[in-house]
């Protein structure tokens, strides 16, 4: 186990006692306010001891070494798209702003077509938005269009 795999661990403990606690605290019913926190928590809990208790496998514990150009590039595209879909999303709306930034970001990514990307986004979108909107009644941005 590498100490980077450690100190992730304990850095996913800390961040779920905090969820945990921020949902504990909030608690409304399940799909209420305090719902989403716990949800999270609970992951990241799981995450973290997984990481903490998991067996040494020298094979894959490989030293990470600089990446290339192209994959800073990416992370730099990703991080700005990331960046302007919060900007964006509160006067463009959740659908909309979410079916251009997945397809946007699945392009970055990936070597795939735009319309494929696109229907990748139409995908992603549609289904947080019946998870989040519908089942869970969760307020999401409208925007101009009101979706």
């Amino acid at each position: 186990m590498r100490k980077s795999d450690r100190i992730l661990g304990w850095v996913l403990l800390g961040l779920a006692l905090l969820a945990l606690g921020e949902g504990w605290r909030t608690w409304d019913k399940i799909g209420g306010t305090g719902f989403m926190p716990v949800i999270i928590g609970i992951i990241f809990s799981l995450l973290g001891l997984g990481l903490l208790f998991r067996r040494p496998d020298p094979e894959k514990d490989q030293p990470i070494f600089g990446t290339e150009q192209a994959g800073w590039r990416r992370v730099g595209l990703t991080c700005i798209t990331f960046a302007l879909f919060v900007l964006t999303i509160p006067f463009v709306g959740y659908v909309i702003g979410t079916i251009v930034f997945l397809t946007i970001l699945f392009k970055i990514m990936g070597v795939i077509r735009w319309r494929t990307g696109f229907m990748y986004g139409i995908v992603g979108s549609a289904s947080t938005y019946v998870i989040f909107k519908i089942l869970l009644s969760m307020p999401l941005p409208d925007g101009f269009l009101g979706y």
